[in-house]
């Protein structure tokens, strides 16, 4: 998909029914706005780099108040974390900071009315960092936060204990939100969430 710069049946469904799509991220280079643009399928004149992570949610927060009235996806990114991995202190810290700016803008979408209607999606892309630049693959790298916050009441609480991967958050978005009714298999290597069943493997980009 990366090579090809394929733009995902979700995407185009999304821009089919008017979703505004936005990334905001913690100061990245261009070369990196380009990754992050062909795997989004956000264009990259629509991913605003900041300086800080209190930037990111803040500047994200702002645009969601402008066009609450409006369908939208954005990804948030902080990057925070991964550049202070060889200082557990300063890591332990921002963590800290990340968890609080996270809560507190939360919040805010409460305070706005928003949160009710929002799928919220908390995830990383390393588990474990300190093997970021191994080149093992060890299920402590491979486990992540994996958190989706529905808009509706039936679903809050429910655990997944199957074997899930971000390839799932496509498959997810498009069924669950989307009401893409095209079989998974057909546009990715995921599926829904709530439809999973039993795996015994998943593909990744690292082996």
């Amino acid at each position: 998909f990366e090579k090809h710069s394929i733009e995902t049946v979700v995407v185009n469904e999304m821009q089919h029914q008017e979703y505004l799509l936005r990334a905001f991220t913690k100061s990245i280079t261009k070369d990196e706005v380009n990754v992050l643009s062909t795997m989004s399928g956000i264009h990259k004149t629509r991913i605003k780099s900041l300086k800080t992570d209190l930037g990111v949610f803040d500047s994200a927060l702002n645009f969601i108040k402008d066009n609450k009235a409006h369908h939208f996806a954005i990804n948030i990114n902080t990057s925070s974390l991964v550049a202070l991995m060889a200082n557990k202190q300063q890591y332990k810290l921002s963590l800290k900071q990340i968890d609080k700016l996270l809560g507190e803008f939360l919040s805010e979408l409460e305070n706005e009315a928003v949160l009710d209607k929002t799928l919220v999606i908390i995830t990383s892309a390393l588990g474990n960092g300190k093997y970021a630049t191994s080149s093992v693959y060890p299920k402590k790298m491979q486990r992540v936060p994996f958190i989706i916050m529905w808009p509706e009441n039936s679903l809050k609480g429910i655990s997944v204990n199957s074997l899930t991967s971000h390839f799932d958050l496509s498959s997810t978005l498009g069924v669950e939100i989307l009401g893409i009714k095209t079989p998974c298999v057909n546009y990715g290597l995921g599926n829904s969430v709530l439809k999973v069943i039993d795996r015994d493997h998943i593909v990744t980009t690292k082996g």
